[in-house]
Formats: structure tokens, sequence, C-alpha cells
């Protein structure tokens, strides 16, 4: 995490950008609470990634990640991303955070309505 603190880490996969721009952390009781700010861009017909993401830390223990992000949608029709990664770890002290997720939602266009009315009582 020193690294980071010095410069972002830009990940790229399959057309997938993500920049890890900076951690910080901060206590809740015992816990220690890491917010990673991230940016990005999916690759076109990608629209996600999981809330849950796999965390380990320098420990190799497993710990709680989850994931929320804004998005924005460029005239390509992909999609730009801002959003921070919050880790919870007992291990205060914390050296190095690997990070992953096992899927990305991909677009599948769909042309289907259904009509729902309220039933006359």
């Amino acid at each position: 995490m020193a690294e980071l603190k010095k410069k972002p880490i830009t990940v790229k996969s399959d057309g997938n950008e993500f920049t890890f721009k900076s951690v910080k952390k901060e206590m809740e009781d015992d816990i220690a609470v890491y917010t990673i700010e991230v940016e990005g861009k999916f690759a076109k017909g990608i629209v996600g990634v999981p809330y849950d993401w796999e965390v380990s830390d320098d420990k190799r223990n497993n710990e709680s990640g989850s994931f929320s992000f804004d998005q924005t949608v460029n005239e390509d029709g992909t999609f730009n991303i801002t959003g921070r990664l919050k880790v919870w770890s007992e291990n205060a002290d914390v050296k190095e955070l690997s990070v992953g997720f096992d899927a990305m939602y991909k677009e599948h266009k769909a042309d289907w309505e259904v009509s729902i009315k309220e039933e006359k009582k």
C-alpha cells in the first residue's frame, strides 16, 4: 500500500481498465477500514462488476471488501466509473492488499415487456 500512496496503480484486462488512486485507513472500534479510490473504464458490452470483491492481506487473511461506484456512459457505449472499494480488517497494520473479483456483468439487449394491472375487487 506504500506504493499506492506514491502513485496510482493501473490494471488493464480485455479492454477494461481500473486505476487504484489512493488508500485511506480509518478505525471503527477495533476494525481497520481501508477505503481505496478507484477510477476506470469498462470495455464495450461490460456494464458492471460485483459488489463483493475478494481481498487478502499480506498475512494471507481473507478480508471483506465491497465496491460501490458511479458510472457515466460514453458516446461509444462504454462506461467510465468512479468508486470506492472498502475493506474491513481485524489487522490494523496491513502492508499489502490483493484485490479482485470473479465476474463481470455483460450487457445483453432484451426486447420484451409485461403489463401488470391492478386487480379490481
